[in-house]
């Protein structure tokens, strides 16, 4: 299993390996004052994995592809100096990067590992062209772009032209930003939309019989996967809602059969906790303002003092959910 993990609490995160049978642990690209993370576990790989950490540089972040069995690290991408995140295919190979400078972002894209990077698209800060996946081929990406509308959506995109192209979805009231992959069947599966509550969007109708046969098993409780195996037929579920950080599952897909693993807090009994309903309302200037209002248990809604817990930022946004402070 591989996880990141820092010591001391000093953010210097480490990318770490546990053998399951053995509980051997050892450290990937070990190096000391070094920030680390996975960028691509390469599912198709078994022996490597694609690892970003700014040991060269301490201010700009390198991938190497990493050999999980022997330790041996190969510079996969170099960083010019200024790219803040790393693109890969379906074949794990470094096709993409964004550059910013804090107002202007760039979509930087290369045919094969071996090509020069060249910047394709610039936008400004009121603008945005996001890399969200790419085709089976790898020939044409997924983007999610505002360019030219008020809200994100999700496109077809040419990185040979830099244009736009087919429109996947879109929805009238959010911005839309990201994209499931099925490995199995090479094909885009869902995406999520949070208005009130989040919700999938299928595009898979294989995808959208697993997720409606779980979610019958699990009524009250919004459900994600949090991980599954190669074949797609077995998964581990987080089932949660707003007054529980809930609970997390087996889900056989073949037997439609759910197994309960473990709660997060069990000593917090979810009969007890209050709800969180979305609510809205207009402002003064005629501006609709979404947000999510919790009521004390037990007590008449008339008269109550306000706690109000506002986000940060214009950027951000609250979810529906379980919220400990709350």
């Amino acid at each position: 299993m591989l996880y990141t993990k820092d010591f001391g609490g000093d953010e210097n995160f480490h990318v770490m390996m546990v053998d399951i049978s053995t509980g051997k642990i050892q450290e990937q690209a070990p190096h000391d004052g070094t920030r680390a993370s996975i960028l691509d576990s390469l599912p198709g790989d078994d022996n490597n994995i694609l690892v970003a950490h700014n040991k060269r540089d301490k201010q700009v972040f390198d991938v190497y592809r990493v050999n999980i069995k022997t330790g041996a690290e190969t510079l996969a991408a170099k960083n010019p100096g200024n790219f803040t995140e790393w693109v890969t295919d379906h074949a794990g190979k470094i096709r993409g990067a964004i550059l910013t400078d804090g107002v202007n972002t760039s979509l930087f894209y290369r045919d094969t590992e071996g090509d020069e990077i060249k910047s394709i698209v610039t936008t400004n800060f009121r603008e945005g062209v996001a890399p969200v996946g790419c085709t089976a081929d790898n020939k044409v990406m997924f983007v999610s772009s505002n360019r030219g509308r008020d809200k994100s959506a999700l496109f077809e995109f040419d990185p040979k032209t830099a244009k736009g192209g087919k429109l996947v979805f879109e929805h009238p009231e959010v911005d839309v930003s990201t994209l499931g992959w099925s490995r199995v069947r090479n094909t885009i599966t869902h995406t999520t939309v949070d208005v009130d509550k989040l919700e999938q969007v299928f595009f898979d109708k294989e995808s959208e019989r697993v997720y409606k046969a779980m979610r019958a098993k699990l009524p009250g409780y919004e459900i994600n996967r949090q991980s599954v195996t190669k074949d797609e037929q077995k998964m581990i579920i987080a089932a949660y809602n707003d007054r529980t950080s809930g609970a997390r599952y087996f889900y056989d897909v073949k037997a439609n059969k759910l197994t309960k693993l473990t709660e997060i807090n069990p000593s917090i009994a979810e009969a007890d906790m209050a709800e969180m309903k979305p609510i809205q309302y207009t402002a003064r200037d005629g501006l609709e303002i979404r947000g999510y209002l919790t009521l004390p248990k037990g007590v008449a809604a008339e008269n109550l003092p306000v706690e109000i817990h506002p986000h940060g930022g214009t950027w951000a946004r609250d979810e529906w959910g379980y919220n400990p402070k709350v």
